[in-house]
């Protein structure tokens, strides 16, 4: 699920597919920030979940920046496109679906713009579904969008990322590792709390306990290989699917359940150094 998360930590992704010529930033391509903007945050919470495999994004409206999602023509005949930094998912997402070969579930109701790119447009009337694609794409051919496309250049490549987690901390007095969680909003590892509250696909806290676990599985493993994140998470998950968790938790308190790979990226994802 994607959707804006204004003040979020952003570690070296490449923002250039959707944001450039950022106020006193030269370039996009290794973005860093300690408090992300909502259209900022929706933005890497994409490419994030493309990094780490994902194949359909989910997205609603309400939680979605309205200025990443749509630029209409109005703004764009006020603003130029050589003074505004974001490229709209607008323009992006037949190419998300098309040459990256990941589908896109968008609940939307306050803009058309999004008729042209769709397969399929569903209504919902009276809690109950109804297929409306022909009626919608009629209404594109009547009704053409004044718009324009605003890209410039091809969907860059999804860079597999990796960064120096050895600073993590795993330890707390005399235990040589402390993990801990509150609810589904905070993983605690040793003295650090990571705000995991809007990776919302988890759905109980073994789930999340077990991250911090995997995490620390992590650590070692990239001590002894420059592999990036999601390669070293592939292998310890290839593991899990041979040993259980046998040698991940010091002890089976019945309570662990296995999380995603794409759940692990995105705790990893939210650490603040």
């Amino acid at each position: 699920k994607i959707r804006a998360e204004d003040g979020r930590a952003v570690s070296s992704v490449n923002l250039s597919a959707f944001m450039n010529n950022l106020p006193g930033i030269n370039s996009t391509e290794k973005f860093s920030t300690q408090s992300a903007s909502g259209s900022t945050s929706q933005a890497v919470n994409i490419l994030e979940a493309l990094e780490a495999g994902s194949k359909l994004l989910l997205m609603d409206e309400d939680t979605c920046a309205t200025n990443f999602m749509i630029r209409d023509a109005r703004m764009q005949m006020l603003v130029a496109k050589l003074k505004e930094p974001i490229t709209p998912f607008l323009d992006r997402i037949q190419e998300v679906n098309e040459f990256l070969g990941v589908s896109v579930i968008l609940v939307m109701g306050g803009s058309g713009d999004y008729f042209d790119p769709a397969d399929h447009v569903i209504t919902m009337e009276e809690f109950r579904p109804r297929v409306v694609t022909e009626e919608a794409k009629s209404l594109v051919i009547k009704n053409p969008g004044q718009r324009k496309k605003e890209t410039t250049f091809p969907f860059p490549l999804i860079c597999e990322r990796r960064w120096d987690i050895s600073r993590l901390k795993f330890g707390k007095g005399k235990k040589e590792a402390k993990i801990r969680t509150t609810g589904l909003d905070t993983l605690t590892l040793g003295e650090m709390e990571i705000d995991v509250r809007y990776i919302e696909q988890l759905t109980e806290e073994g789930q999340l306990s077990l991250c911090g676990w995997i995490l620390r599985r992590l650590q070692f493993a990239l001590n002894e290989s420059d592999m990036p994140f999601v390669k070293g998470l592939q292998k310890i998950f290839s593991e899990i699917e041979k040993k259980e968790f046998d040698g991940l938790v010091p002890y089976n308190d019945g309570l662990q359940a296995l999380p995603r790979l794409q759940d692990v990226m995105g705790v990893i994802n939210r650490i603040r150094f």
